[in-house]
């Protein structure tokens, strides 16, 4: 199946397991009809999205950088799992302190009304959630361009050189040789051959 669809397809079903997860409440179990269905549409949906992601990724490269992209794709993920989750904690902060302080009336809170400040925050960041990863939808369904199911690692050209390079795969080529159009390269590296 194309990545063109699972991709967006799987994003929706993850937005749409944030949104059910919104429903939470003071009382709701693992097991109950909110909280398990909800992890199994997101566990679905990005299930269905990582795959064709790190596909797609290292599709078209050669086998010389196949270890580069992987890592770049890899270093991605990283890198926005923790911006990700602090943004939305930040979000969550935000309202339930706001929250709070709106249902407070001046008194310390109770243990009731911060449990409510906790569900309700929850409740704002998987709405945010579910913004968010929409959007990362309608932001990639557009960029997926039609044939991209078909380029796989085998189509990557590991013949494509700079013009002027005239090595074979097992050869390093020299400085110069990596110049553009076969013009001497502009750094002379000390020791290079």
């Amino acid at each position: 199946m194309s990545p063109r669809l699972l991709v967006p397809a799987g994003l929706l079903l993850a937005a749409a397991g944030m949104a059910l997860m919104t429903r939470i409440g003071l009382h709701s179990g693992y097991v109950s009809p909110v909280v398990l269905p909800s992890l199994l549409l997101i566990g679905l949906g990005l299930g269905v999205v990582f795959a064709p992601c790190y596909s797609l990724g290292t599709s078209g490269v050669t086998d010389e950088d196949a270890g580069v992209a992987s890592a770049t794709i890899n270093v991605c993920q990283q890198i926005g799992a923790p911006i990700g989750t602090a943004l939305l904690n930040s979000i969550a902060t935000g309202a339930a302190a706001s929250f709070i302080t709106a249902h407070a009336a001046g008194a310390a809170p109770s243990r009731v009304l911060l449990a409510q400040a906790a569900v309700h925050s929850y409740t704002v960041a998987f709405w945010a959630g579910a913004a968010i990863v929409t959007a990362a939808a309608l932001a990639v369904a557009p960029l997926l361009r039609p044939g991209l199911a078909e380029l796989g690692v085998s189509a990557a050209r590991s013949d494509i050189r700079p013009r002027g390079v005239t090595t074979d795969r097992h050869t390093r080529p020299s400085v110069a040789e990596i110049a553009t159009d076969g013009a001497p390269a502009c750094v002379e590296l000390k020791g290079a051959s």
